[in-house]
């Protein structure tokens, strides 16, 4: 590795009070978490997982297991970035990192992060004193002109430890907790990598299997719709459970594809006019940043660019240092397996990609465009009909066909080839699958309660029965102002049918509007002098619309608060159908940036099938108004047994409910911007939050993402509190519950060191840097005084982190007593047999799933106690959520989402976080307006 190009410096980002070496741990180190029991209600559900045990065989002798020994990787000065940077930083060396380790033998050791795993001796094995160094020149990134970044290191490998790879002989060693819990970690990745090794090892079987979970004949790729089409591959991953060792979860994933990247070049290229220089730059304009994947494998790449100076018949050196062309190489490799078509004597360019921060050339014949063009109308429903026809299968199915296709994977009766793959990868698939225990969820939790007006809670209607709660006795509470007058501006377009459309939804809004007792009044654009919009109008007709909506609402609200009534406003925007994506951006960018007010965008489709075509019923009218009267301050329903799950039990067998605050927090990263999101509850109800956006932008001499978003979190966490004390008569959160987005594991050590010091530093410095008013401190004449004292505050805090796809998808099938298997009832808990002694972590089965397979989510508690010691005179004696507690609170969060009348597969709060990032990230491009941040305005 040599030469230099515009050496950048290592940067140092904005964190204060910390150091940035400490969140750069070793990626095998876990989060030690104290499990606070497990969950104890409900009623039992035995159920089937798809996890094969597996053990790593024995040595040649047959009397020791086999040894695993761990290597750390240094760098001299410290690599920037990130986890995820650094790793690609050191994809780049493995080469030599194996070279020079293990003196020149072949072998084929895991890299992971920092970390070296590896079952062949070295050099250096049992050596605590000595090392390997070297000096390397890498690539670090490129600057804003597309030149790479190159620094000089000095690389040190160092000998760790070697542990052997059993669990019951790791738990046998003499060591500190965290120590095995490191070694069951690594003894994970191993097997995880060794079962790809053994599954990749004959394609042919595993193409058999996998072809068993589609509703298709057998073939590489299925046709879903027109030009869209189906690849199959395969999921692997491994979970170390508490008294069974490692187990493998072995499925199918599939990608739907646009088409063949040869064919979407020749097409692209087929309808550029000029010469074939722009020709050339148009294919790459268009291809460049997008994903592509090979066939079999279901690897994805992204496309950097189309290289036309190299063909498939130009030679390069493979892994085995042998000379060969591109076609041959990939004919070898893949043709043999009778699935791939790699026409020949043609020279097509090659496509540039990406992956892991390392180059790969692929052939377009081999490659297929991902992902589905963004269209509205009855395409797009028709492709994800067709998908979801191909794809399903009921849990009974899965199940016996898992059981029957691993049997012929893995079994006796499995070819030669396929033996030898499986024993020469060091592993033993051996029993049955994993047979767990969990718990249904009562419904007496998600009994709920609605309320109208400012009638006392005890008037309203209840309704325990699980599933649709809006129906027509559905009764809203609106905070801000119970008394107001709503004024609704509907925007639409010329023509009949858009009157006829205009006519329904007014009655449905006025009749709706007129049994929850709200005083309203609807304006439609027709009725004013500026008249409808014109068919076919730019996105700027369209905003100039809205504004003069935007303007005539606020005239009338103005009226009204000059007699003394509060007012509300609303704009109700009809998009046509087919109506291009830029014009509901433009709409979505001036009502939330520009000139803010809250606002609804409905589908003229949807206005003629449920309000034109028949009679609304009161369901669909209750569910659109409810979205309206949530956006502006109210909710549907609560769930009165909440208040249970945050309070704790005295000596005195007396339940004491706890100030709760919950948080959701949501990053989505394109490319060198990430979105960051928060939502933060304030009222006892948990329905009404506090809202903030951040626009991070990466820069080579900036912190990370990761770090950027706990400095963000450490900025607006005293905010939330405060607002939070303000809105309940200056009682601070003696608990706050922070759920996070999905993280892979080997980032969650980071992530909670970087939260950690980002909360204390929030903690410490929330007195001296927050003013509360409380009623006390209200003068006779209205002014506000500063409170005597700065309040205590030493908050209770959990951080959980949530993954929809559970731990690679891990699925749960019910078995009843007579043997049949269903998916799990909805609120089903899993928290034993397949955790892990060092972890708080559990899976739910939110959602009744009638077709197909439930997917559990999966949530991983990193912290539950105290940060800091409360301080004198201010103790809450506030401990832990226990493991009844946490996870009822958890499933009935998810139970509270205003924007669906039943229960979603995440906590409301990460939804609505969620949500706000979609928004932001595919409309808005900034931050919204202040004045939004109290309102659900992104429903």
């Amino acid at each position: 590795m040599s030469g230099t190009a515009c050496v950048s410096p290592s940067g140092i980002g904005p964190l204060q009070n910390r150091q940035r070496r400490e969140a750069r741990v070793d990626s095998v180190i876990p989060v030690m978490v104290a499990r606070p029991g497990h969950y104890s209600q409900g009623t039992v559900v035995k159920a089937v997982t798809n996890l094969l045990p597996v053990r790593v065989t024995l040595t040649d002798d047959k009397q020791a297991p086999r040894q695993l020994s761990v290597y750390s990787i240094k760098f001299t000065p410290e690599l920037p970035g990130n986890l995820s940077q650094q790793t690609r930083i050191v994809g780049q060396m493995k080469a030599e990192l194996i070279n020079r380790l293990f003196m020149g033998q072949r072998t084929t050791p895991i890299f992971t992060g920092m970390t070296i795993l590896t079952v062949a001796p070295t050099c250096i094995q049992g050596e605590p004193d000595e090392a390997v160094e070297f000096t390397a020149s890498v690539v670090v990134g490129r600057d804003p002109d597309g030149c790479e970044v190159r620094r000089e290191y000095t690389v040190v490998i160092e000998w760790k430890a070697t542990f052997p790879l059993d669990p019951a002989g790791i738990e046998g060693l003499d060591r500190r907790s965290l120590v095995k819990a490191k070694m069951h970690n690594a003894l994970s990745l191993y097997v995880d990598n060794a079962v790809r090794h053994a599954i990749r090892g004959k394609m042919r079987t595993w193409a058999q299997f996998r072809d068993a979970f589609y509703n298709v004949h057998p073939g590489e790729l299925l046709q879903v719709y027109k030009r869209y089409s189906l690849a199959k591959g395969f999921s692997t991953a491994t979970v170390d459970t508490e008294p069974h060792g490692p187990h493998v979860a072995i499925g199918v994933r599939h990608l739907l594809l646009e088409g063949r990247a040869a064919d979407i070049l020749l097409n692209i290229q087929g309808r550029t006019q000029g010469t074939g220089q722009d020709k050339q730059d148009a294919v790459k304009l268009a291809l460049h940043g997008r994903t592509c994947v090979t066939p079999i494998t279901g690897i994805k790449y992204t496309i950097d660019d189309v290289d036309y100076l190299t063909t498939p018949d130009h030679t390069f050196t493979d892994s085995k240092g042998q000379v060969v062309t591109y076609r041959q190489y990939f004919l070898d490799r893949y043709a043999q397996e009778g699935v791939v078509d790699y026409p020949a004597g043609r020279d097509y360019p090659m496509l540039v990609c990406i992956r892991r921060g390392r180059e790969v050339r692929i052939p377009p014949p081999l490659a297929y465009m991902t992902g589905i063009s963004k269209r509205e109308g009855q395409e797009l429903n028709q492709v994800r009909q067709e998908l979801t026809n191909r794809t399903r299968m009921n849990a009974a199915r899965r199940v016996a066909e898992t059981q029957q296709r691993v049997q012929a994977l893995i079994g006796t009766n499995n070819s030669p080839s396929t033996q030898a793959a499986i024993a020469d990868s060091g592993i033993e698939f051996r029993g049955e699958f994993l047979q767990v225990e969990g718990r249904e969820l009562s419904k007496d939790l998600f009994a709920s309660r609605m309320s109208v007006g400012n009638l006392p809670e005890d008037a309203s209607p209840s309704d325990p029965v699980e599933g649709h709660r809006i129906s027509s006795a559905l009764k809203f509470r609106v905070d801000s102002a119970p008394q107001a007058v709503v004024e609704i501006f509907i925007v639409h377009q010329q023509g009949e049918k858009e009157k006829k459309e205009v006519d329904a939804l007014t009655t449905a809004l006025t009749t709706q509007m007129n049994e929850y007792g709200l005083r309203h009044n609807v304006t439609a654009l027709r009725d004013t002098l500026r008249g409808a919009v014109r068919r076919g109008a730019w996105p700027s007709e369209w905003a100039e619309y809205v504004k003069y909506g935007i303007h005539q609402v606020r005239l009338k609200r103005d009226r009204h608060r000059n007699n003394q009534q509060p007012a509300e406003c609303f704009m109700v925007v009809i998009m046509p159908l087919g109506v291009h994506r830029d014009v509901y951006g433009t709409i979505k960018r001036l009502m939330c940036i520009e000139q803010p007010i809250l606002s609804q965008c409905v589908k003229s489709k949807t206005v003629h099938d449920r309000f034109v075509r028949e009679p609304a019923s009161s369901m669909v009218r209750s569910k659109l108004v409810c979205q309206m009267i949530s956006k502006m301050g109210g909710w549907g329903w609560t769930l009165p047994a909440i208040a249970d799950s945050v309070s704790e039990e005295t000596d005195a067998g007396v339940k004491v409910r706890k100030e709760t605050m919950v948080i959701g927090i949501n990053a989505g990263q394109v490319r060198r911007t990430q979105v960051l999101t928060m939502t933060a509850s304030f009222n006892q109800e948990f329905t009404r939050y506090l809202s903030v956006v951040e626009v991070l932008r990466s820069e080579p001499s900036a912190a990370t993402f990761m770090e950027m978003e706990a400095d963000k979190l450490q900025q607006h966490l005293p905010d939330f509190t405060r607002h939070y004390a303000e809105k309940n008569g200056g009682k601070l959160p003696e608990r706050i519950v922070i759920y996070r987005d999905g993280l892979p594991e080997a980032e969650k050590r980071i992530l909670f060191k970087l939260y950690e010091d980002a909360i204390k530093a929030a903690i410490q410095d929330f007195p001296r840097r927050t003013r509360l008013v409380h009623p006390s401190d209200v003068t006779q004449t209205g002014q506000s005084r500063p409170s005597s004292s700065p309040p205590a505050f030493s908050p209770c805090v959990t951080l959980c982190i949530v993954a929809l796809r559970g731990t690679q998808g891990v699925k749960f099938a019910q078995v009843h007593p007579d043997q049949q298997v269903t998916n799990p009832p909805p609120h089903t808990v899993f928290d034993r047999g397949i955790n892990r002694q060092h972890k708080f972590d559990f899976y739910i089965a939110h959602q009744q799933v009638p077709t197909g397979s439930v997917s559990p989510t999966y949530y991983d508690v990193l912290y539950n106690s105290p940060l800091l010691d409360a301080p004198s005179g201010g103790s809450n004696g506030c401990v832990g959520f226990n493991a009844d507690n946490f996870i009822n609170l958890t499933t009935q969060l998810a139970n509270l989402y205003q924007n669906w009348a039943g229960p979603i597969r995440m906590p409301q709060p990460l939804m609505y976080a969620k949500k706000l990032s979609d928004l932001v990230s595919e409309y808005l491009r900034e931050r919204p307006d202040e004045s939004l941040r109290q309102n659900l305005f992104y429903l």
